[in-house]
C-alpha cells in the first residue's frame, strides 16, 4: 500500500511540475528570481521550493536530475537564501514580518533536506544546492535562539526547530533553548487536544513538534503526546477523509478540511509502533485526498527522507466506525456511525454539527439579550447518554460618574471604568443533547431562565444543494431564511435523509445585533422563542439502505 502511495505521489508531482514552473520567477534580473508565485498573494515566496527538490532528486520521476530543472532548483535555493533577513528571520507576508516562528516552520521543511543532501552522491552544481540549504538553516540559529512568538503552538515549533538545528550542527545552545521551552510545561490535555483546540491545523503541528523533539532530544516520553494527538484525530476523521472543527480557537474554526496534514504522522508512527489503526488512517487519508499537490503538502519528500516507509509491512486494522466518545477535559461529545457523525461541543458558536456523508448541518442559537451574540457553551456535564451545555450572561446599564469626577471633563472613552453597573439583568441557557442508543439521532432540549421576554433564535444551516421540505406552518422571511413555526422539516440529498421538529414561532425578528451574517452557501431554517421557555426537538437521520432494512424488519 505504501509503495502505491509513493508511486502516486511521484505521478502527481510530475503532473503538477509544469504548472509550478510556470509560477516560478524566471527573470534573472528580478530580485525575486527563483521564487514561486503564491496565487493568493500575487508575489513570489519560498513556500513550494521543496516540491522542486522532491521531483529533481526522486529516482522514479521522469524529471530526475533533469538539467533544465536543475537550473530552476538552483535559482530557487538562491532565492531561499536571498529572501532571508540578516538576522535569520523571514517574512510571513499574510501577517508577520521578521518572523522567527515562520523561520522555524521552514526549518521543519529544510532540515530533512539537509540530511538527505549530505548523504546523496552530489555532482558539480548540485553541491551548491546543499550549500544554500545549509546556509539558510545556519542563519536561522540566532533568530531562533533569541526567540519571539505569538501563539501557544509557536513554542513547540520553535523548540523542535532548535532541536533539529542542534543535531544538524552540533550547537549545544540550540538544545539548551529547546529545553527552556519545555520547562514551561506542555499544554496538551488528557484528551489529546492542545490549548488552541485547532484540530485541523495546530494540533497536528504540535503533534509533529513533539515527534521531532522526542527524536532529536532523545526524550521518548514526548511520544505520548504524539499518540494522544493521533488518537483524538482518529475520532474526528470523517468518511470522506476530512476533519470538521467547530471548536477551534484559530483560523480552522468552522472549517471542514482535508486531513492530509496528518498523513505523515499516522504513517511514521504506524511503523514506529506497529499500529494497524494508524496505518489504516494514513491509507484512508491518502485514498480520499489524491490531489495533494494542490496544497503545500508534499508526500513525495517523506518517502525520499524515509525510504523504509515504502516497504512497511504494518498489518492494517479496520478503523472503528460506530462509537460515542465523551472528551471530558475538552467538553466535546463525538458520535460516529459512518458515514454519519455528530459533534456537540463547548466553546463553539456552532454548538452542534451533524455530518451526513459529504454534507453537514450546523446548529446555532442567538439571543437579543443586550446584543451579547451567539450561545457558546461554557462547560459541559454528562448524565448517562445526556450531555448539557450551560451559558450564563449578565448585563445592565452604566451609572453617572461619581460626583467628584463630574467636573473634570473626562473624555467618554476614559470614563467607562469609572462608572458603576446598575440594573443588572441575568440570563441562563441550558442546551441538552440526549443521544439515542441506536446512534441515529436524538433529542435537543433548550431551557432558559432569568430575564423575561428576551427574543431568541435557534438556527439550523443547511447546504443549498439537496431538497428541503416542511411538514407544518412555515414562513419564508428572506431569500434563504425560513421560519418553522410548527411541525417538522425534512432534508434529503442523494441517499441521506434528516428530519427535525417540532418548530416554534414566537416572533419573526432575525437581524440580531452582534450576530454574524448568514453564510451565502447555506439555507437558514430558524425557530424563534421568548424567554423563559423549555422546548424539545427530536431529530433523526438515516440513509436509503438503512431505511429499507428497517422497513423490511419492522414492516413499517
Amino acid at each position: 500500500m505504501s509503495q502505491e502511495h509513493y508511486l502516486k505521489a511521484v505521478e502527481e508531482m510530475d503532473r503538477s511540475l509544469p504548472e509550478l514552473l510556470d509560477r516560478q520567477m524566471n527573470d534573472a534580473s528580478r530580485e525575486d528570481h527563483g521564487g514561486i508565485e503564491e496565487p493568493e498573494l500575487g508575489i513570489a515566496t519560498l513556500n513550494e521550493i521543496d516540491k522542486l527538490l522532491s521531483v529533481y532528486f526522486c529516482p522514479d520521476s521522469k524529471y530526475y536530475r533533469n538539467n533544465v530543472l536543475k537550473e530552476r532548483v538552483l535559482a530557487a535555493v538562491n532565492f531561499l537564501v536571498r529572501i532571508q533577513h540578516e538576522d535569520g528571520t523571514i517574512d510571513l507576508h499574510k501577517c508577520n514580518y521578521h518572523d522567527p516562528t515562520f523561520a522555524a516552520f521552514r526549518v521543519w521543511t529544510y532540515a530533512p533536506w539537509l540530511r538527505f543532501l549530505r548523504k546523496a552522491d552530489l555532482k558539480n552544481q548540485e553541491r551548491e544546492i546543499l550549500e544554500k540549504v545549509e546556509c539558510f538553516l545556519r542563519r536561522t540559529i540566532p533568530a531562533l535562539q533569541s526567540g519571539g512568538f505569538h501563539t501557544p503552538n509557536h513554542r513547540w515549533v520553535c523548540a523542535s526547530a532548535l532541536a533539529e538545528l542542534s543535531c544538524l550542527f552540533g550547537d549545544r545552545r540550540c538544545r539548551e533553548v529547546a529545553e527552556e521551552y519545555l520547562e514551561e510545561g506542555i499544554d496538551c490535555n488528557e484528551d489529546g487536544l492542545f490549548s488552541e483546540k485547532s484540530l485541523g491545523v495546530y494540533n497536528f503541528a504540535c503533534g509533529l513538534a513533539m515527534l521531532i523533539l522526542a527524536e532529536n532530544l532523545k526524550k521518548p516520553e514526548l511520544m505520548d503526546y504524539v499518540t494522544k494527538v493521533l488518537d483524538f484525530a482518529l475520532c474526528f476523521l470523517e468518511a470522506d477523509g476530512t476533519l470538521l472543527n467547530t471548536f477551534s480557537f484559530r483560523q480552522d474554526r468552522g472549517q471542514r478540511m482535508p486531513a492530509f496534514e496528518y498523513y505523515y504522522l499516522f504513517k511514521r508512527v504506524s511503523v514506529m509502533r506497529n499500529d494497524g489503526r494508524y496505518a489504516e488512517a494514513a491509507d484512508h487519508i491518502f485514498r480520499n485526498n489524491s490531489l495533494m499537490s494542490n496544497s503545500r503538502f508534499n508526500p513525495l519528500s517523506f518517502f525520499l527522507f524515509h525510504p523504509e516507509l515504502k516497504k512497511e509491512g504494518v498489518k492494517r486494522q479496520p478503523l472503528a466506525t460506530v462509537y460515542t466518545r465523551y472528551f471530558e477535559k475538552s467538553g466535546i461529545v463525538r458520535m460516529h456511525d459512518a458515514p454519519f457523525s455528530l459533534t456537540f461541543a463547548e466553546g463553539s458558536n456552532e454548538f452542534l454539527v451533524v455530518v451526513l456523508d459529504k454534507i453537514d448541518l450546523r446548529f446555532r442559537y442567538v439571543t437579543t439579550f443586550f446584543g451579547r451574540g451567539a450561545f457558546v457553551g461554557e462547560r459541559m456535564r454528562r448524565d448517562g447518554n445526556s450531555y448539557t451545555l450551560e451559558h450564563k450572561v449578565a448585563y445592565g446599564y452604566r451609572d453617572l460618574l461619581p460626583k467628584e469626577k463630574r467636573s473634570e471633563k473626562i473624555p467618554w472613552s476614559e470614563t467607562v471604568s469609572l462608572r458603576k453597573w446598575i440594573k443588572i439583568q441575568r440570563s441562563e441557557t441550558l442546551m441538552t443533547l440526549i443521544l439515542k442508543p441506536e446512534l441515529n439521532g436524538g433529542e435537543l432540549r433548550l431551557t432558559t431562565q432569568g430575564c423575561k421576554d428576551v427574543l431568541t433564535v435557534l438556527e439550523i444551516l443547511f447546504p443549498k444543494e439537496g431538497r428541503l421540505s416542511f411538514k407544518g406552518d412555515t414562513v419564508r422571511l428572506e431569500d434563504d431564511i425560513y421560519l418553522l413555526k410548527e411541525g417538522r422539516l425534512e432534508y434529503s440529498k442523494g441517499n441521506v435523509f434528516f428530519e427535525i421538529g417540532p418548530g416554534c414561532g414566537a416572533h419573526s425578528f432575525v437581524n440580531l445585533r452582534r450576530d454574524k451574517p448568514g453564510k451565502k452557501d447555506r439555507i437558514s431554517v430558524i425557530m424563534t422563542f421568548r424567554t423563559p421557555f423549555d422546548h424539545s426537538l427530536r431529530f433523526s437521520y438515516t440513509d436509503g439502505t438503512r431505511a429499507l432494512r428497517k422497513k423490511l424488519i419492522t414492516g413499517e
